[in-house]
Formats: structure tokens, C-alpha cells, sequence
């Protein structure tokens, strides 16, 4: 993309950064003096320079913290226009930090990141296979912070580094069920990688289920120089292997035993993978974005019979397309293989993604699938549920666990985690915790959680996804539960809202429904019950046996989205804005000149994490420089906050 230059008032040239043709459109209605669209000549170093990361103390003794050691030579590659940080066969603890560059001259800097030996990529379906302590590897075993191999933010352009980050050879490391990211590069324009291993130090059949939400790769987020290239990338062992944002091309991919193997993000531009190897992950391609992409080649293998333990359960397949929102825009070539079996058709999985066009190489296009129905079936028989089990946790009448309280009923609530999967016993969908509800005729068991108080007049909603079964019966005509929007105190509550009975049904089903109350007044606590009983049916024998299992609960409750608090600052073109916020939500901030386009982007996917201020409660601050803009000079500019 060309650098354009503007002709000021003084007749000399400036360098502009590089824009969008719709951007720079807009640039040119407000700008003074000239755009042209030339190309500027500069002076080209020929031949980066090599730092060797030994020269500033790095040792690699799987012992010393190396992470000043690291920063120093980087810091010197970057007063040195950019180059490479060369790093010797090792095992080096400490992490990686990119420090922020923020004016590069004349653009942003490569910053290429070396190992001395390429990884061996040790992965696999079956069997245990020690990683080798050899090569060149970068070890963390940090429990928060930031990824073993970071970027950091700047002020260049909205918060995005002057950084195009190159790295190859490398082993990056941290542990079991790891607290900590493998390499974060959100910040970072562009990215390249080649010969890539991000593990967490053991072999991925003996991985442990991935708690911490950990992402093993985040590419460059969505940005006007966006650009990511990987080739000969491994990810094991992580919540998600691989983040995708827009203009990610990638090719000879393995992510082996992630809960969501690819994640596509938000992206204005499309992406393209050749190859992609996805095994032992519960999901493959995982949409939380509208993110265009194809997949020339998506070969799967899933666990065959007696290839999981306790420990290893949670990596059985449960969809090879997780797109429940339908986000997702795109073309997969797919080739899926049952351990033990061999290649099977016709075992590709679905979760939505009814804009995502699959086939099995060699054979004609599938449609989409349709628009998916209420309820959807779970494949597989029930099967008694073992209370012994690790997962399962009572809630004793009175008590409380996991934020549910159990406030009647003789009969106990359970909550059953996401490690709690029975090969065909309603594992959660998306791997969220499950409530499990045993009743029968005796007093309704009624469980409840605090959702929070509104805060101004308006509509409360609730949904929820539940699966509904009679065991060794038939059905209970009158046996199921209700879904209620709840205020007042408990013992004491008044209903807001109420389902209706949600009936069993003798077949396993996972079943979604929501429930709206209307202008709830403001200042009113709001609390989600759960009530379940056999509505009237004969009384409980050993025959009569009920569950109901409950999934992903979420409420929305009214309040007032604004920006509560705006400060500028002239001098240094500093902007800081406030605004309350819902936890769950994230946002991006856009800017206008005239109150007709909003075509300025300031940030995007800002939500409690980014938070600058989190000590405020349900607010959100965020701050950037119109300088990275070239908007500091504008008579007028407006602000938007937008919810995504």
C-alpha cells in the first residue's frame, strides 16, 4: 500500500499514513493543501542487522530469568531501525515483550525474532511422547500477565505498535492447563511465522481440559496494515489454539487437543488457510466474529473408542463448526478421520454456520444447512448420571454453589462442569457449566442467582438452553420445569415473569427459550429461577426418575448506555472517554467529522480487559491520540461508543 504525501501550507512535503481508499476519501474533504498518490523514495538498509541475545545476558539454563535480558536486546534492534534477535539452542525462562514503538522512520520496523534450531513438531492422537528439552525453547511458568511472547501497545495508531514481528524457529512454552497465553500479537501490525511450536510442555493426549480462556496464538487485530502470514505453525494444549483476525493466510496448520482449535474474530477482510490439521480438538472452526475465510483442506481426526481417560474426556469432537450466530462466510474442504476406524463420511458437525459451505475433498459441494430449528437432537442413548463422579457438586437445600442457591424443594440440584461428559450423556454444547435438576412429585425444587438491578425502566430477558429426559419410565406427561424472571427476596419473591411448564419429552433434546418482562421499574434486583417438579404427576417410585439439564443462562437488563465522562487534552491530542457498560459486552469507539460518516475507528473489541480504569465498576475508559490519527488539526470531531 502506498505512503501518501501531503503539499502543506509551507510547500514541503509530509508523510501521511498509509489509508483505505474510503478513509482517505474522507481525509481528502478535510485536509488542507494537496494529496497526491506518488509513492515517497527513502533510504534502504540493505541488510538488518543480528543481535545475538547472548551479548546482553541471556543464558539458557532452564533456570535464569531472562526477561531483561530479552528486552534489552530488543530494545536495541529497534534503536537500530529494526533487525534480528538471534537466540541460540537453549532453554531460556522469562518472557518476551516487544517494547512499543510508536514513531517509526520511515515506517513501521521488522522486528524478526530467530531461533537457532527449528522444532520437531511432537504431537499426536495416541500414545505419550515426552517433549525433548533440546532446541530452542522459551519457557514461562508465569500464572497471569502477559503471553510468554508479547507485542506491547503504542500510541502509533490507535493502540497498535509500529512493529511488523517476525518469528521463526522458536518452541514457546508454558504448562499444563496454562493461566498464561503462548504469543500475543494483537498489537503488533503485521506478523509473519515460520517453524512454530506454542505448547504447554507436555504431549497433547495427556493435556488436561484448558480452564483459563488461554489463547495459544492471537494474530494482529483488525488494523489499516493488517497482515498475518504462518507457515508450519503447531498449537497444543490451549482454551484456543489459534485467534484469527482479518487477513490471516495460513498454511500447513496442526492444532492438536485445543477446545476450539480455530477461532475467526471479527474482520472487515477475508482469510485463507491451505492446509489445516485439527486434531483431538471438541471444536474446530469456532465463529465469534462475521469473518469471510476458506479452508482449502481441513483434516480432522476425532477419538475413537477407549482413546480418552478421565483426564482426556473433554477432547472428544462435539462440533467441527461451532457457529451458532451464523457469522460465519465461507468455503471448507474437509476430511475427518474416527481413531481406530479410519476416514468415515458424513460425520461432519454442525453448530450453526448456515453461510458456510462444507464438502468432503473429492465430492461435490454440501449446502449450508438450514436455519436451525428450536431443538436439536443429541445423538446417542441416556445414560445414568454417576453422582460420584468428579464434576458433580450438590447444592444442599439453603446453600450455595457456583452463584445458584437451592432454596426449596427435598430434592438436590446438582452442577455438572464442563469435564463432566459421558460419551452420550448431554455434554454441554459449548462447554459451558450445566445445572442438573433430579425431581419428582415431591414440593418443586427451586434454585435461583442474583442477575443484577436495572437501572433504568425497561425490558428484562432471559434465556437458556436446556435438555429435558424421563430414566427407565415412560414419560411423565406433567414432569419438567420452569424458567422464571424473579424479584423481591427469597422466601419472598414476586414473579416478574414465567415460562409455562417446559414439558419432557422421550427423546433427548437440547431445546432454547427466552422470556421477556416488560418495563421492569427502575432500581429493581432481578433474579433468574429454575423450578422443576412433576406438576401434579402420581407420586415418585422407582420407576418415575427426572432430570432436566440447563445451560448457558444469560440475562440482559435495561440500562442506560452512554458516555458518562469525555476529557481532551489539546497540547498532546490525547482523548480519554468513559462509558457504562454490561460485563459480557465489548465495544468499539468510531469518530465523524460531520455526523454523516463514521468512518474514523479508534478501537475495537474494547471490553473489561482492555479497561484502563477497572477500579469503576460497570464502566469502561479507553484513551488514544488523534496525532496516530492526523485528526489533531480538525475543528470538529464527534465520538460514538458502539456496542459489537
Amino acid at each position: 500500500m502506498p505512503f501518501f504525501t501531503q503539499l502543506s501550507e509551507d510547500k514541503k512535503l509530509k508523510t501521511l499514513l498509509p489509508y483505505r481508499s474510503r478513509t482517505l476519501a474522507a481525509f481528502a474533504g478535510i485536509a488542507k493543501g494537496l494529496i497526491c498518490g506518488i509513492f515517497l523514495t527513502t533510504n534502504i538498509q540493505l541488510q538488518a542487522a543480528t543481535f545475538n541475545v547472548a551479548d546482553y545476558g541471556a543464558v539458557g539454563d532452564d533456570s535464569t530469568d531472562n526477561t531483561a535480558a530479552f528486552t534489552a536486546c530488543l530494545n536495541a534492534v529497534i534503536a537500530d531501525g529494526g533487525g534480528k534477535m538471534f537466540i541460540p539452542d537453549g532453554v531460556y525462562r522469562g518472557r518476551i515483550t516487544i517494547p512499543p514503538v510508536s514513531q517509526p522512520i520511515p515506517s513501521w520496523l521488522a522486528i524478526e525474532i530467530v531461533g537457532e534450531s527449528e522444532p520437531p513438531p511432537v504431537w499426536g492422537t495416541i500414545g505419550s511422547f515426552p517433549l525433548r528439552q533440546k532446541g530452542t525453547i522459551i519457557k514461562s511458568l508465569a500464572t497471569s500477565g502477559s503471553a510468554v511472547i508479547s507485542a506491547a501497545s503504542s500510541t502509533f495508531y490507535s493502540d497498535f505498535s509500529a512493529v511488523h514481528v517476525i518469528i521463526r524457529n522458536l518452541d514457546v512454552r508454558t504448562y499444563n492447563n496454562p493461566q498464561i497465553g503462548g504469543i500475543d500479537l494483537q498489537h503488533a501490525l503485521q506478523c509473519r511465522l515460520d517453524n512454530v511450536f506454542i505448547n504447554t510442555d507436555l504431549y497433547n493426549v495427556q493435556a488436561s481440559q484448558p480452564t483459563h480462556g488461554t489463547k495459544g496464538l492471537i494474530t494482529p487485530a483488525n488494523n489499516n496494515a493488517a497482515l498475518t502470514i504462518l507457515r508450519n505453525v503447531l498449537v497444543t494444549g490451549y482454551h484456543t489454539g489459534i485467534v484469527a483476525n482479518e487477513h490471516t493466510d495460513g498454511d500447513n496448520i496442526t492444532l492438536g487437543s485445543n477446545f476450539h482449535a480455530i477461532e475467526f474474530a471479527q474482520a472487515n477482510h477475508a482469510s485463507r488457510f491451505g492446509r489445516v490439521c485439527a486434531q483431538r480438538c471438541p471444536n474446530n472452526i469456532t465463529m465469534t466474529g462475521v469473518h469471510a475465510f476458506t479452508i482449502e483442506q481441513l483434516d480432522i481426526e476425532k477419538t475413537g473408542v477407549n482413546q480418552t481417560d478421565a483426564n482426556s474426556v473433554w477432547q472428544a469432537n462435539v462440533y467441527d463448526i461451532n457457529d451458532p450466530n451464523n457469522l460465519g462466510i465461507g468455503d471448507i474442504d474437509d476430511w475427518v478421520v474416527v481413531g481406530d476406524v479410519g476416514a468415515v463420511s458424513n460425520n461432519f458437525t454442525r453448530n450453526g454456520g448456515a453461510t458456510i459451505r462444507t464438502k468432503r475433498v473429492g465430492s461435490t459441494a454440501t449446502p449450508p444447512p438450514p436455519p436451525p430449528t428450536e431443538t436439536s437432537p443429541i445423538n446417542g442413548s441416556f445414560e445414568t448420571p454417576d453422582r460420584s463422579a468428579a464434576g458433580y457438586e450438590e447444592i444442599p437445600v439453603g446453600t450455595t454453589v457456583g452463584g445458584w442457591t437451592h432454596l426449596s424443594g427435598s430434592y438436590s440440584a446438582f452442577i455438572v462442569d464442563q469435564n463432566f461428559q459421558y460419551p452420550a450423556f448431554y455434554p454441554a454444547a459449548d462447554g459451558d457449566q450445566v445445572l442438573e435438576f433430579d425431581h419428582r412429585s415431591s414440593p418443586a425444587s427451586l434454585i435461583y442467582r442474583s442477575v443484577g438491578t436495572t437501572a433504568i425502566t425497561g425490558d428484562v430477558t432471559v434465556s437458556a438452553e436446556f435438555a429435558l429426559r424421563n430414566f427407565n419410565a415412560a414419560p411423565l406427561p406433567n414432569a419438567g420445569f420452569k424458567l422464571l424472571l424473579l424479584t423481591g427476596t427469597p422466601g419472598n419473591f414476586t414473579t416478574l415473569a414465567d415460562s409455562g411448564v417446559l414439558t419432557h419429552s422421550s427423546v433427548a433434546t437440547w431445546v432454547k427459550r427466552s422470556l421477556t418482562a416488560s418495563n421492569v421499574p427502575a432500581g429493581t434486583e432481578v433474579f433468574v429461577g429454575l423450578r422443576a417438579n412433576s406438576w401434579g404427576t402420581a407420586p415418585y417410585n422407582s420407576s418415575n426418575h427426572v432430570f432436566t439439564f440447563v445451560d448457558d443462562v444469560r440475562v440482559s437488563l435495561p440500562f442506560q448506555f452512554a458516555i458518562t465522562d469525555f476529557n481532551y487534552t489539546p497540547e498532546t491530542g490525547a482523548v480519554a472517554l468513559t462509558w457504562n457498560s454490561q460485563p459480557s459486552s465489548s465495544y468499539r469507539v468510531v469518530g465523524s467529522t460531520g455526523l454523516i460518516d463514521w468512518n474514523h475507528l479508534f478501537g475495537t473489541g474494547i471490553g473489561t480487559a482492555q479497561d484502563q480504569n477497572p477500579s469503576d465498576g460497570d464502566f469502561i475508559s479507553f484513551s488514544f491520540n488523534l496525532n496516530s490519527f492526523l485528526l489533531q488539526n480538525e475543528p470538529k470531531l464527534f465520538f460514538r461508543v458502539e456496542e459489537q
